[in-house]
């Protein structure tokens, strides 16, 4: 049975998590407000995934086995309903993020994790991230 995890919000955070749920083997909705912000963070991601791949850290089929359980959303509803974990990780805004949980809330019976409770791995693969991306904005 492959699980569904949303990640709500595209930005550093969110597409960290995704990153490393679709690394380790769950189907991952990244959904996001703007074409633009689900494109940057697509991007992001595929760059980390060369990073961490041409440093050894992946193996050479895992970037692209990562990509293939990524599904880049603006539509929210669509992605909840097939949702088996809900993860949101939009901006420190207390109204937006008050609206996020009214909407998870109205669309889904899951629990939802927020953001704020982040653990070390993901923190790791953040950090491997900002690593990739201060080496090739030199």
């Amino acid at each position: 049975m492959r699980h569904m995890a949303v990640v709500v919000g595209a930005g550093t955070m969110g597409a960290g998590i995704a990153l490393l749920l679709a690394h380790k083997g769950l189907t991952v909705s990244l959904t996001g407000r703007r074409p633009s912000g689900l494109e940057h963070a697509m991007e992001r991601i595929k760059g980390t995934l060369a990073f961490l791949a041409s440093q050894r850290h992946l193996e050479a089929l895992e970037p692209e086995q990562a990509l293939a359980r990524l599904r880049p959303s603006l539509d929210l509803p669509q992605a909840l309903a097939s949702a088996d974990l809900v993860i949101e990780a939009i901006t420190e805004d207390p109204d937006g993020k008050r609206a996020i949980f009214t909407t998870i809330g109205a669309l889904t019976l899951l629990g939802m994790i927020s953001a704020i409770a982040v653990v070390a791995e993901i923190g790791v693969m953040l950090a491997l991230a900002f690593a990739y991306a201060s080496r090739s904005s030199q």
